[in-house]
């Protein structure tokens, strides 16, 4: 059974827009509000109560983008920040993500697959509980998490330790394409680990198949077509309240006692 995704650590391609960490404050970013924030010790981030709105100074989003990293920090635990894309050429912004930040700082993925290739500014628009603040840390870097994979809808998160990082769907679905791969003689099927809450559907040119997820891990079985020459695998998964959990998308499984070349990682 050869082949598969293996999840590595995100390749960043690009740090995020300039003085996205805000270590020189607000500046060249564009202040809407009444309330200026105020900078944290240490040159951190800044804080921002009440109604205002922070936009980044203009960042090329590389070919190819997945997901933008926003560090965040609801100071009473409470609040919402929603995070959109405005393009330089003109045009009306681009909505991206409604993050929730919590009492710890967290760094959150926001997909950006949408808008990549294009030059925007990040729109950042923090509703903060009443009499509350929120921190933001950092807006960047940049990120692929699944290279060469083209990402339809949602935000890919890769996370855990070398050997046994997955990829984990919270909240929205999250639909992906992988590039192009030409499977090895006898190859039957394409094959998914999942667990989790949800559902996941796959396929790759022959009838499409699902699986419930459940707290074990279980194999999606995704039919080839015989002597299929190339295919494309495509992945829905549609987390519930606990989440999803991905793993080795696309392993190929072959007839046993066929020989042939090694599949597509």
């Amino acid at each position: 059974m050869p082949g598969g995704l293996l999840l590595v650590p995100p390749r960043e391609l690009s740090p995020g827009p300039p003085n996205g960490d805000l270590a020189a404050g607000t500046a060249g970013w564009d202040v809407l509000g009444r309330d200026a924030p105020a900078p944290l010790p240490g040159g951190r981030g800044v804080r921002i109560a009440g109604n205002v709105t922070l936009v980044s100074p203009p960042l090329t989003v590389p070919a190819g983008a997945q997901v933008l990293r926003v560090a965040l920090r609801a100071a009473g635990g409470e609040g919402l920040v929603l995070v959109a894309a405005r393009p330089v050429a003109g045009g009306a912004d681009i909505p991206l993500a409604t993050l929730e930040p919590g009492p710890r700082r967290t760094s959150q993925p926001v997909g950006v697959a949408a808008v990549a290739g294009t030059q925007v500014r990040i729109v950042i628009d923090p509703v903060p509980a009443l009499g509350t603040s929120v921190e933001l840390h950092r807006v960047g870097p940049v990120t692929a998490p699944m290279p060469r994979w083209r990402v339809d809808r949602g935000t890919p998160e890769v996370a855990g330790a070398r050997g046994r990082r997955t990829l984990r769907v919270v909240g929205e679905p999250l639909v992906v394409r992988a590039p192009v791969l030409r499977p090895p003689a006898g190859a039957r099927a394409l094959l998914v680990d999942v667990r989790g809450e949800g559902l996941v559907r796959a396929g790759a040119g022959a009838r499409a198949t699902a699986l419930r997820a459940s707290p074990a891990w279980r194999t999606l079985r995704v039919p080839l077509r015989p002597r299929t020459r190339a295919a494309v695998l495509r992945v829905e998964a549609v987390p519930g309240p606990g989440g999803l959990e991905l793993r080795l998308l696309g392993v190929v499984l072959r007839t046993p006692g066929r020989s042939g070349g090694s599949g597509s990682r």
